[in-house]
């Protein structure tokens, strides 16, 4: 299966980045007309590349300052950069603040280009090199590939190429099992059609004709189409950059900074609690520490996905948070952002436009604000373990894979998270997902009532089909998986199949049919063993024992929930004891002769091959028998 990523530029203005993107991709990123005049990026701009193994989404941002805010845009979703450096000019302000911002923004991943080597010699190439090093030390890129490369005389393109390649195939994937988000980052009415919207798909899968939720208004919309890279698809993936055509909603509501989500994958909200770190010096030089300052009711942008909200920083812990710091904070929104617990985000000064640090929302619905409070610290901090993973999973409606988890929250060891599993807080699904054990409780408890109300409508049925049962919650396979698992671990159901079909049952529920259809069904039962192996069709059933079509029917759908009649092939049925006696004279016969034929078991029965063939072929389905060419034999 091919890997979706999104690799993201990073660096100054005219260092190179949409030259670069554009030598590498042959897709020129800058797409405004304003951007060719003053050649320079204003906007985001996109490209693709791929290879067998994997599709890379490329997005290119601006490096001005000014245009940081469209920047931050871009960043959501990235999961390798690729950080363009003037090997002339070397590592500048916006290369600073660019490679902070995808670092607090969890990219671990990147590419370090240093571009424009034909214009300097060899001795300033190595000292270039060597400051690129001295840049990325002892920070999660601090084993990045640095390539020299020039775009224009196209030395180190492949070199790139391949770099490029290979940290997208090294980032952690985005969960495709988790509920669909998408932060939407350009929206294109147009008429007729609908309302067009680009993003890049954060998890899970959409799919055509699907309804999904745009945040934070809480408007619904129709998937009406879905492009990824100019082709149309039937569903888009975590990972892709999408183009998704939205039917029914009302466009004046839709704008970048919107999140176009399953329902339950995330909240509007204005006010939530976070951790939150800052940078560890500022990103221009000679610039001084104490603009790092973060205090108590400061102003702030704060930027989430593609959205930016004014608001207050209200501080959970002592003092300020200076330089390099890290603590718990309250952020409360002059304008609501659409969130999921986890999410990452950046902060900026309201005014001069600094940027501050990053934090990671941990819980959306905080109680009331209590400075120094040792219950919220407790609880944020997780000095209980368990509980701050129950925390973070109990805003994931759908789990999410520990890879996945421990990225967003670096905070969380594996001691915690085992120790989790083991007290059942969370519970780690069969697809590798983990999940908030109470939800999975839930769940069981909704499964429970489901089953008893299928009883009491169904009391002929064994049991009720466990499809049927995820339909009716509207529940994924593992996750119901897990919560039957439990249920039958503490002997609340038992686990059956009738025919091919997987089905619960409370624990001593059973079948009691009255009197008269006991009858009924030992009379329907003679009459299909008075044709020995050859039973006759259920309508010379219906005219030996005198009842209607609807009756007989009846009674067979009993007998097979019973277990007392077995169907054989459409419209062919035996009763359970008549099968056994020919599978017992169908396994005597090879273990004598080695192997058996239709022919053979036809002359055998004394039955024609309209019955001999079916029987053979439901054997060799139930595992029986093992066909070997025109024979069958025993199995082992």
């Amino acid at each position: 299966m091919i890997k979706h990523a999104i690799v993201g530029s990073a660096g100054h203005v005219d260092h190179g980045k949409s030259t670069l993107v554009r030598a590498l991709t042959g897709i020129d990123p800058d797409r405004l007309k304003e951007e060719k005049e003053r050649g320079m990026t204003i906007d985001l701009g996109f490209a693709d590349l791929a290879s067998t193994e994997v599709s890379i989404g490329i997005i290119d941002v601006p490096g001005h300052e000014r245009f940081l805010k469209n920047m931050l845009a871009g960043a959501t979703g990235v999961d390798a950069a690729l950080l363009v450096i003037d090997a002339e000019e070397g590592a500048m302000p916006q290369t600073r603040e660019h490679m902070a911002i995808l670092q607090l923004l969890g990219v671990e991943t990147a590419v370090i280009a240093l571009t424009k080597i034909d214009k300097v010699d060899r001795e300033w190439l190595e000292l270039a090199l060597d400051q690129a090093r001295e840049l990325i030390a002892g920070g999660p890129w601090e084993k990045a590939e640095i390539v020299p490369v020039s775009a224009i005389a196209g030395a180190g393109l492949e070199d790139v190429r391949a770099a490029i390649f290979r940290a997208a195939a090294a980032a952690a994937p985005k969960p495709i099992d988790a509920p669909f988000r998408m932060t939407i980052d350009r929206v294109f009415p147009r008429p007729g059609f609908g309302t067009i919207v680009t993003g890049t798909a954060l998890s899970g899968v959409v799919r055509l004709n699907q309804r999904l939720l745009i945040l934070p208004r809480g408007e619904e919309a129709r998937i009406r189409g879905i492009q990824s890279h100019g082709k149309n698809l039937e569903q888009g993936v975590a990972g892709q950059r999408l183009a998704i055509n939205l039917a029914g909603a009302d466009k004046a509501v839709i704008e970048r900074g919107c999140l176009l989500a399953q329902e339950g994958a995330a909240r509007a909200t204005a006010r939530f609690n976070a951790k939150v770190r800052l940078l560890d010096k500022p990103v221009a030089h000679g610039e001084s520490p104490d603009k790092l300052a973060l205090t108590h009711q400061m102003r702030v942008r704060v930027h989430a996905g593609a959205a930016e909200a004014l608001g207050r920083v209200y501080l959970l812990d002592e003092g300020n948070l200076g330089t390099g710091e890290e603590g718990y904070v309250q952020i409360r929104l002059e304008s609501p952002l659409a969130l999921a617990q986890g999410d990452r985000f950046i902060v900026r000064r309201y005014s001069p436009l600094t940027t501050l640090g990053g934090g990671i929302a941990l819980d959306l619905q905080p109680g009331k604000y209590r400075r120094r409070d040792p219950e919220t610290l407790k609880r944020l901090r997780g000095e209980t373990q368990l509980n701050r993973l129950a925390a973070i999973l109990s805003a994931m409606p759908s789990g999410a894979a520990r890879k996945e988890i421990q990225k967003s929250h670096p905070e969380l060891t594996g001691e915690e998270i085992a120790s989790a599993l083991a007290e059942g807080t969370a519970i780690e699904l069969s697809d590798g997902r983990l999940i908030s054990g109470a939800m999975v409780e839930r769940l069981a408890g909704q499964a429970f009532q489901s089953i008893a109300q299928y009883h009491s409508k169904h009391p002929l049925k064994s049991g009720m089909p466990i499809e049927t049962l995820r339909s009716a919650l509207k529940a994924d396979r593992a996750t119901l998986e897990a919560a039957l698992k439990g249920m039958a671990g503490e002997g609340k159901i038992e686990l059956l199949s009738v025919g091919r079909e997987r089905r619960v049952r409370l624990s001593g529920f059973e079948i009691a049919p009255n009197a008269k259809q006991q009858a009924l069904l030992t009379r329907v039962m003679a009459a299909l063993d008075s044709g020995g192996a050859q039973p006759p069709p259920l309508g010379e059933v219906g005219q030996q024992v005198g009842a209607p079509p609807q009756a007989i029917q009846e009674m067979v759908s009993l007998g097979l929930e019973l277990g007392q009649i077995a169907m054989i092939d459409e419209g062919l049925y035996y009763t359970a004891s008549r099968l056994k006696e020919i599978m017992d004279r169908t396994a005597e016969f090879i273990r004598t002769h080695g192997s058996i034929t239709a022919a053979q078991l036809r002359d055998e029965l004394g039955a024609s091959r309209k019955y001999a063939v079916p029987l053979l072929e439901h054997f060799d389905s139930i595992g029986f028998t093992l066909r070997q060419g025109d024979a069958r034999t025993l199995p082992g």
